[in-house]
């Protein structure tokens, strides 16, 4: 798909955006192979969780310093992705406006 615009802001938000989508494709593949025990012991998984583990790492440690106790494992994640994807709509509808 090409894309042809004059304007540089929607060339940045375009390229946000496709971080958004690639970030979100990492975290999907690190959850789903994490629920499998053979592919948690190949090569590939620490990469998925260096890159996809750390912003619901540190949620978790702000929910944890705000709560003052711990949280479940899943509460951070639902936040960045549901996050994650709300701001990857807006992005996409400021991409549309932009036109």
């Amino acid at each position: 798909m090409i894309i042809l615009t004059s304007n540089i802001l929607a060339v940045l938000v375009f390229l946000l955006t496709g971080i958004l989508d690639l970030w979100l494709l990492v975290a999907t593949l690190r959850l789903v192979l994490g629920q499998i025990p053979t592919a948690r012991s190949s090569q590939l998984f620490p990469v998925l969780q260096g890159v996809a583990d750390p912003p619901p790492h540190y949620v978790q440690q702000r929910l944890a310093a705000w709560r003052r106790r711990p949280v479940a494992s899943w509460v951070p994640w639902t936040i960045v992705l549901i996050a994650t994807l709300l701001t990857r709509q807006l992005l996409v509808s400021l991409l549309t406006a932009a036109r």
